[in-house]
């Protein structure tokens, strides 16, 4: 049921991608267009079935709702006037539409466990609703990067911290490998741009409350423990667990790069001058012969007399594509666990982050310090963490500048409070 309000909405996504002209946005903005997706996404979360069950109707609201909020990231993104405008528009209902999407998304999600929602993110109908809270998630990133007064009316919303804190904490474990990083990534980039800009919202972490029951197994003991622990607690023990396992596939990387690359009993230099040794000797061996072969034929310099020898030629071109083999094996597996190292890195760099900020309260740091083995290990983490954005390149957007300033500062304040 494709509409000619569908393709016109399709084509205004691709003319205010971040690449567009400001003043194109601001036109949009001007002639009423982030007043009808907002109103539109009001309407759309009225007409949700309140059971939350992951069926059809439901789940086309979801992609509607996705694609207004695709209009209005773009729309807002590095824009500061669309920014607060959309925020202050109709009594701040941006944020109620947030928070909505959020919770529906999140109830969507808690229904689908009953039916193992494992297998359940294979149905297209699961990855509408994660694709809806991930387009909410990067449109509040849009709102609150390095603007205070919406990181201070979105972070007061009631329920708003325990929400994003419930998309960081528990449901990663149960979205499937597909879902996994961007449910971590999304939740603590928001995390940290509300409470780097507001203190309040640091305050607001270590208070909050949310109930955790529909994630836990009641027969797994060891997960209902979690249940008992503060938000801080639970961050601390989500870092420990990704740096933990950080360092540990770190490891395997270089010992089984180590025993791919050496033959036995020798070393992978070896194996290069041996290499370099076997085409010395085949070049002259090869330059002895054609000289003998021209001297036994007299005028004939071509030696048609005495064949080639198809062993000789073989031989190194059967080694030279063993070698082949044994290279693309190397890097094969180097890519594939260097890959998932770099995602488990990644992630606990940003929990890192958020602690880090954390910090800058009294009691969020003697508790912190009082959870962690070895505390000086954030600015460790951190400092890595630098290093890869500095070797990315990623320092040629607005955004990673002030976000490796933010990064810098917390690394100076942790050095001198731990």
């Amino acid at each position: 049921n494709i509409r000619a309000s569908d393709l016109v909405h399709e084509v205004l996504i691709f003319l205010t991608a971040p690449t567009a002209e400001v003043d194109f946005r601001e036109f949009i903005r001007i002639h009423g267009g982030i007043d009808f997706f907002m109103l539109n996404i009001e309407h759309l979360l009225l007409k949700i079935d309140k059971f939350y069950k992951p069926t059809n109707e439901n789940c086309q609201k979801f992609i509607k709702i996705e694609r207004c909020l695709q209009m209005l990231e773009n729309l807002t993104y590095m824009n500061s006037d669309n920014q607060n405008y959309a925020l202050n528009f109709k009594n701040k209902i941006i944020v109620k539409c947030l928070h909505g999407t959020l919770k529906s998304a999140l109830s969507v999600i808690h229904n689908s466990k009953s039916n193992k929602i494992k297998l359940l993110t294979k149905s297209k109908n699961v990855d509408n609703v994660f694709d809806c809270m991930f387009a909410t998630m990067r449109m509040m990133l849009n709102l609150t990067h390095g603007n205070e007064y919406s990181c201070t009316e979105i972070g007061k919303y009631s329920g708003m911290i325990e929400i994003i804190l419930e998309n960081i904490l528990f449901l990663p474990g149960l979205s499937g490998e597909k879902h996994k990083l961007d449910c971590y990534t999304l939740g603590l980039g928001l995390l940290i741009n509300l409470i780097g800009e507001v203190p309040e919202n640091r305050k607001r972490i270590s208070d909050c409350s949310f109930d955790s029951s529909p994630w836990f197994d009641a027969s797994d003991e060891a997960l209902l423990k979690e249940m008992d622990k503060s938000p801080v607690e639970l961050l601390v023990a989500a870092f420990l667990r990704f740096h933990t396992r950080s360092q540990e596939l770190e490891k395997q990387t270089f010992s089984e790069a180590e025993s791919l690359c050496m033959k036995e009993g020798e070393e992978p230099t070896d194996i290069k001058l041996e290499e370099e040794d076997d085409g010395l000797h085949k070049r002259e061996s090869n330059s002895a012969s054609s000289a003998a072969k021209t001297e036994d034929n007299g005028d004939d310099p071509f030696g048609y007399d005495e064949p080639a020898n198809d062993d000789n030629l073989t031989k190194p071109k059967d080694n030279k594509e063993k070698n082949t083999i044994k290279v693309k094996k190397v890097v094969d597996n180097m890519i594939a666990k260097a890959g998932e190292h770099m995602e488990e890195s990644m992630i606990g760099s940003y929990f890192a982050l958020l602690l880090g900020i954390l910090t800058k309260d009294e009691d969020n740091l003697e508790l912190i310090k009082k959870l962690m083995p070895e505390p000086k290990v954030l600015i460790e983490v951190l400092k890595k963490f630098l290093q890869f954005m500095n070797m990315m390149s990623l320092t040629s957007a607005a955004a990673s500048k002030s976000g490796m300033q933010q990064i810098r500062s917390i690394v100076h304040w942790l050095s001198a409070v731990l």
